[in-house]
């Protein structure tokens, strides 16, 4: 499966109009967590790295489309 086809799979399956901004988030969230690592010497914990994206994305909402703030903060309560 080659890049395109993934991001496309996961287009699918996660069937939300803003799905590219939980991926852009997502790998933040781990580039800044391994960051901390390195730079900063704090370990780094899958569950820091879940607060992080959670924390980004709640700024999303501030400067998201009308449309699509009710279904982001709906995706992000069912998940947290």
């Amino acid at each position: 499966m080659n890049q395109l086809q993934v991001v496309k799979h996961l287009k699918r399956r996660l069937n939300i109009p803003f799905f590219m901004d939980i991926v852009i988030l997502r790998f933040w969230s781990i580039w800044t967590t391994r960051n901390e690592w390195i730079f900063n010497q704090i370990d780094p914990t899958i569950d820091n790295c879940i607060r992080k994206f959670f924390r980004e994305l709640k700024m999303v909402i501030h400067r998201a489309k009308a449309r699509h703030v009710q279904p982001l903060r709906e995706w992000i309560q069912a998940r947290e």
